[in-house]
């Protein structure tokens, strides 16, 4: 997609979150998670919701991600996990994206940032 002219993927129907992906400049986001979704496996129930920033120019200048968890099993209460476990979710993504596509993240302060978008 980004071949034929995509400046930004986000990828959907994953259920949990994926890695992240820089391609040719261009941001791709394998899947955020389901954020309000009844499940029936916990972990469809931990998620990411993702800030782009971007340029006047309309150039990426930031994206940052927050993990999200729900109160119960019907979703209906997504709340920002500021704890170990949005933490162990977040690394868990950084690593992935490091080692699969050699994307560089930095956790900090219960997010994950990313800035270099080369």
């Amino acid at each position: 997609m980004i071949d034929c002219g995509a400046d930004l993927i986000i990828g959907s129907h994953g259920h949990v979150p994926k890695p992240i992906e820089i391609y040719k400049g261009k941001l791709i986001i394998y899947c955020l998670g389901n954020l309000i979704f009844p499940f029936s496996e916990k972990a469809w129930g931990i998620n990411l919701v993702a800030k782009i920033t971007l340029s006047d120019l309309g150039k990426y200048q930031e994206a940052s991600f927050y993990p999200i968890d729900s109160e119960d099993k019907n979703c209906y209460s997504p709340y920002l996990m500021k704890n170990d476990k949005g933490d162990a979710l977040l690394n868990a993504i950084k690593i992935k994206s490091k080692k699969l596509f050699k994307v560089s993240l930095q956790l900090s302060e219960h997010f994950l940032k990313l800035k270099d978008f080369n």
